[in-house]
């Protein structure tokens, strides 16, 4: 049996209101411990069921938060986790966008 690692998942979540210009999404990043990529995919899409919500917004409009997919999951960079840790890194051909 593996020895548990540290994976980041990342989760998608779609809303069910839709915003100015098209539909609204939420790109999750959550740490999880497995022995393997497909053991932690599982874990990944079990929390991202979980995560389904709603709620009436200030125009008592529902709105529903609702689990698409697991995007990609990758073993965290740094092994052990403490200040500083670098978890996530990704290579990428164009600058990424800066949210604010």
């Amino acid at each position: 049996m593996n020895t548990p690692s540290w994976y980041i998942a990342r989760i998608l979540m779609q809303c069910s209101v839709e915003i100015e210009g098209g539909q609204l999404f939420s790109e999750e990043f959550v740490l999880l411990r497995g022995g393997s990529v497909e053991e932690v995919r599982m874990k990944a899409a079990s929390k991202g069921e979980s995560m389904n919500h709603f709620y009436a917004n200030d125009a008592g409009e529902r709105v529903e938060w609702s689990f698409q997919t697991v995007l990609e999951v990758k073993e965290t960079v740094d092994e052990e986790l403490q200040d500083g840790a670098e978890l996530y890194a990704r290579l990428c051909s164009e600058a990424p966008e800066i949210v604010p």
